[in-house]
């Protein structure tokens, strides 16, 4: 997840393991890379750093692709001398944070986004909000999920940018957060119920979860 701050370009080189016969034999991290590489590819972003484009197009649903997140924990902190950034983090239910992986880190803002993550199993994955054509950035709405944040200023270059983003899903306009609402993790919900409920009370939106 690309963020305001600038951010580091540390691509993950692919693995190769030697088999007995002396043939490079690719490894599950290999072969991710390779089906990534149908799928999206990753370059200089007019928006911010690097971007992740689309090699071809998606439909609206289409899992464009699932992210590699690695807990960070006390234990298991990001290394810096490896050129982790807290910028390409995610915080998730009760303040889990993850490192995402490569390209997904690379995924920048857009107050027109068109794909947004999707949570299955604790795992998210990366899902076209719209049709995406072949060579388009794909990006996520940052505010999507997002409490107890600072705002900061956006630099998307989309017609309907908001300029500042509020630290929090809950402080969007309200007609934003009505077109965004369907695309909160279940556990957001959960874990802002009170706000969720005064949200939809405003709204007069239907509870999806009554």
């Amino acid at each position: 997840m690309t963020n305001p701050a600038e951010p580091a370009n540390n691509r993950r080189r692919p693995i190769m393991r030697i088999v007995s016969n002396g043939v490079p034999s690719r490894t599950a991290s290999d072969s991710k890379s390779q089906t990534l590489q149908d799928r999206v590819y990753v370059k200089s972003s007019p928006i911010q750093g690097l971007g992740v484009f689309a090699r071809r197009n998606f439909a609206t649903g289409e899992t464009i692709l699932v992210r590699d997140e690695r807990p960070v924990t006390p234990t298991r902190p990001l290394r810096p001398e490896r050129h982790e950034v807290e910028q390409h983090c995610d915080w998730l239910e009760d303040g889990r944070q993850v490192y995402l992986g490569f390209p997904e880190r690379h995924i920048n803002h857009s107050c027109e986004a068109n794909a947004f993550v999707r949570f299955v199993n604790g795992a998210g994955s990366v899902v076209a909000m719209r049709p995406i054509k072949v060579n388009e950035e794909i990006t996520n709405h940052y505010s999507i999920n997002l409490s107890g944040g600072e705002p900061w200023r956006c630099s998307c270059g989309a017609g309907s940018c908001l300029g500042m983003i509020p630290g929090s899903f809950f402080e969007l306009p309200i007609d934003l957060q009505v077109e965004l609402s369907p695309f909160l993790a279940p556990w957001f919900v959960a874990q802002h119920r009170a706000e969720y409920r005064t949200f939809l009370e405003l709204t007069g939106i239907p509870d999806p979860l009554a």
